[in-house]
């Protein structure tokens, strides 16, 4: 059920911080989990994804994001910049395995809502600009005929 799936490394961090972490991923709609290599292996390989879990080194954690791609995928890249031993391995988006660096220029994408924020901006341009012309001709026009009432007094 999940939209993204992030695999880490998180050797040498404190638990009070994965725990803050585990926090900040609930608020958004996220979850981190330490899972065995070999069960993790198991579940990919019974959904037709072909990464192999067990070929990478050390423990392995887990994020899950189940609201949205992105927002998952800027903390696990926030709270990478933060503990030096987080590195993001790879990462599930779909159908399609991603690399690392895959997963960190997603974090670097804008959210939905700010996408559809531009959006909205881009589709009120025009008529906002189109009605600053109407009233700019109008405007002209009082002007003119507020001269010509000034010039005959």
């Amino acid at each position: 059920k999940q939209k993204v799936l992030i695999l880490s490394t998180f050797k040498g961090i404190p638990v009070s911080k994965l725990s803050l972490f585990r926090r900040e991923l609930r608020k958004i709609g996220g979850e981190f989990k330490v899972i065995r290599k070999t069960l993790l292996q198991r579940a990919l390989k019974e959904k037709n994804i072909n990464l192999d879990a067990l070929g990478m080194a050390g423990e392995i954690g887990t994020i899950f994001g189940y609201e949205n791609e992105v927002d998952p995928a800027k903390s696990a890249v926030k709270f990478g910049k933060e503990n030096k031993t987080f590195q993001i391995l790879a990462g599930i988006l779909g159908e399609s395995i991603m690399k690392g660096e895959e997963i960190i220029a997603l974090a670097k994408l804008p959210t939905r809502e700010q996408l559809l924020g531009k959006l909205v901006g881009v589709l009120q341009s025009p008529i906002a600009c189109f009605q600053g012309v109407l009233t700019g001709n109008i405007r002209g026009f009082a002007q003119v005929l507020n001269q010509i009432a000034i010039s005959k007094k």
